[in-house]
């Protein structure tokens, strides 16, 4: 089987500050204590696998284990600190609760807006836009802004267009 996507020896640090007071400030630059204005932490450790073309794989761990932060990694969103990481696809959707919608706009926009960036044109979108609506069966909210929407419903109308643009890669984080 060919892998769809390679990962080797990646590295992700997260960079973080503390709450900042002008005294903390000042002892870090006075150098009187030992005050680290920046801390950081690894999400990712060394991670090296490899993803074959037409299986299911899921990653399990605790909270803060990194799990997120990988699938970010492997749609692109994110860039690791080192490693390489070889894609072989040309079209990935990363569903996640809520992420990439704008709540200003409606259902429909946002179909359009999150198909477009996920590298699908509009005539493909709109060829499929029917067998999106039915499927999120949220009825007319789909013409209504996402403020409107409940959580489930966010959910219902991400699953519906990363099912039905059928992407070569889909990654799913937490949101069944």
């Amino acid at each position: 089987m060919n892998a769809v996507i390679k990962v080797r020896n990646v590295d992700l640090i997260y960079r973080t500050t503390e709450s900042l007071s002008v005294k903390k400030i000042m002892s870090a630059i006075l150098g009187k204590k030992e005050n680290r204005l920046i801390n950081e932490y690894k999400a990712l450790n060394n991670v090296s696998f490899e993803l074959q073309r037409g299986m299911v794989y899921g990653f399990i761990g605790n909270n803060g284990a990194g799990k997120s932060t990988l699938l970010r990694v492997l749609s692109g969103a994110m860039s690791p600190n080192s490693g390489v990481v070889e894609k072989n696809y040309s079209t990935v959707n990363l569903l996640a609760l809520g992420v990439g919608f704008s709540k200003e706009l409606s259902g429909i926009e946002n179909i359009f807006l999150n198909g477009m960036l996920l590298g699908f044109s509009k005539k493909h979108i709109a060829s499929v836009l029917p067998d999106i609506i039915n499927y999120s069966e949220i009825g007319n909210f789909i013409y209504k802004p996402m403020k409107t929407y409940s959580s489930g419903m966010v959910t219902r109308v991400g699953f519906s267009i990363a099912i039905h643009l059928r992407p070569e890669v889909l990654l799913i984080d937490e949101v069944l």
